[in-house]
């Protein structure tokens, strides 16, 4: 019940965050923008998209190459295109549906997957700290005078939110450490609970026991590279943000990706145009302009991805079919 709670929440918010962006928009401009795209800067979307697909399937498999387990880049990148898909239809499901998928491929057991999803998703939280420092550090000059102007110089003073900050920090800082802290084995015999529990814990401790650490982080900052690469791209597609600098969709994409992490709603609905349009504004566009530049965005990036999950969502069942008759022949010889 709590789940279905959660889904209905999240699909009210969508929808009212999506009515509040598009209220006073006019769709005949919205088209125009579609009319007037250049769509051959979709090619650059689209195979920087495919490459971050590729790159984020090297980098699990690494986390579970160091758990004994190593399938194929290919099929890992399968299971993350029909985790995409499941999480485009469904909020929370995308994590699921590409360790099962990977678990149906490769026999790789799901607590471990799942575990070691976990361990991405920590990484990846601290290289969008990384991303919003670096556009802080490039645009604080723009982001305070637009604050300044619209918020006013008092509100900016408050800064006991630092030491606060520092405090959330470090007691997140201790409940990770106690996460990656090995578990002691259990007396009696494991309880499926106990397992799953073990599962994950052995997953998360996947990045401490990587082989190629370096490896291993270069590949996530490089992700973040892909994801700039790909909202500058789309960026360049279309007629109202193609004059923009790159540092505006550094802008864009910290700032989505926050409200992602923050407000996870369905597709990004809702969250991304709001964020987006506000990332935009920073740099003189109008609430008009801005929300419909921010809708076009919303539009190139998620339906590239759609495409590609799509097909990796009809591949995914060949491969597990693929692999059981593979390992029945095996077993019959």
């Amino acid at each position: 019940m709590a789940g279905y709670a959660r889904k209905i929440i999240i699909g009210l918010l969508s929808a009212g965050l999506l009515w509040y962006v598009l209220k006073d928009v006019a769709f005949a401009e919205l088209s125009q923008q579609f009319r007037r795209a250049r769509y051959g800067w979709l090619l650059l979307v689209g195979l920087s998209m495919l490459l971050t697909y590729g790159l984020r399937a090297l980098r699990w498999r690494l986390l579970l190459q160091s758990a004994g387990h190593h399938p194929p880049v290919f099929r890992a990148t399968v299971a993350i295109l029909a985790g995409t898909l499941a999480g485009l239809a469904f909020p929370g499901a995308g994590e699921l549906t590409r360790c099962e998928t990977l678990r149906r491929t490769d026999r790789v057991p799901l607590a471990l997957s799942l575990g070691s999803v976990v361990a991405e998703r920590v990484v990846d939280l601290l290289m969008l700290g990384a991303l919003v420092g670096l556009t802080l550090l490039l645009e604080f000059a723009r982001l305070w005078t637009y604050f300044a102007d619209t918020v006013g110089e008092r509100l900016l003073r408050f800064w006991y939110v630092l030491p606060l900050t520092a405090l959330l920090l470090a007691g997140g800082w201790q409940l990770l450490r106690r996460l990656l802290r090995p578990s002691p084995p259990p007396a009696a015999q494991p309880s499926r609970v106990q397992n799953a529990v073990r599962g994950l814990n052995e997953g998360l401790r996947t990045v401490r026991q990587l082989r190629q650490p370096g490896l291993f982080w270069g590949l996530s900052a490089l992700g973040y590279g892909l994801a700039f690469l790909t909202t500058y791209a789309a960026f360049l597609t279309s007629p109202l943000l193609r004059s923009l600098t790159p540092l505006a969709a550094l802008t864009v994409l910290a700032l989505t990706s926050l409200g992602g992490l923050a407000v996870p709603t369905q597709g990004g609905v809702g969250t991304y145009h709001a964020l987006a349009s506000v990332g935009l504004r920073f740099y003189g566009f109008s609430l008009t302009d801005s929300v419909t530049a921010a809708t076009f965005l919303h539009a190139i990036i998620v339906g590239t991805a759609l495409l590609f999950s799509l097909g990796g969502f009809l591949l995914a069942p060949v491969l597990a079919l693929r692999h059981k008759a593979s390992h029945i022949s095996v077993t019959d010889a």
